[in-house]
């Protein structure tokens, strides 16, 4: 027995992680990313224009910058998962694409549709078609 102790395991950055998944993960956790990239992007787009917003309106406008910043954070967190193998991120992420395609297609049946609720429906369910493929199944196993 020499007196050294073994190297701690090292964790895998964002990046190095992202680059070691396969390709179908790396497409994934660039959708989550582009999700809540594209989130926040609206934000800032709110946010600059609320001197335009009336008042009355600005408590509704508060309400959905929260939300906004609440999915742009969940949705990095489950790309950040899906990236690590996590399988609770998988399912979470399973969960709330099958919750916006629902939202979705009862949105579209109830009043004219609109470009946004097409774009959220097709992300939703290539999110959904992407998490059930077998190379992201394995990279996020049942432990």
């Amino acid at each position: 027995m020499s007196g050294t102790t073994p190297p701690a395991p090292q964790r895998l950055s964002i990046l190095a992680g992202f680059q070691t998944a396969p390709i179908l993960v790396r497409a994934l956790v660039s959708i989550l990313y582009g999700v809540a990239l594209l989130t926040l992007v609206q934000l800032a787009i709110v946010v600059a224009h609320v001197g335009l917003i009336s008042p009355a309106a600005r408590g509704i406008a508060m309400v959905a910058d929260l939300f906004a910043i609440v999915v742009a954070l969940i949705s990095f967190v489950l790309g950040k998962g899906i990236t690590s193998g996590s399988y609770s991120s998988w399912l979470t992420t399973l969960v709330f694409a099958v919750l916006g395609i629902s939202q979705s297609v009862l949105w579209m049946m109830t009043t004219p549709t609109q470009t946004r609720t097409v774009l959220v429906l097709v992300v939703a369910v290539v999110v959904l078609a992407l998490l059930l493929t077998p190379a992201v199944r394995r990279h996020c196993p049942k432990r």
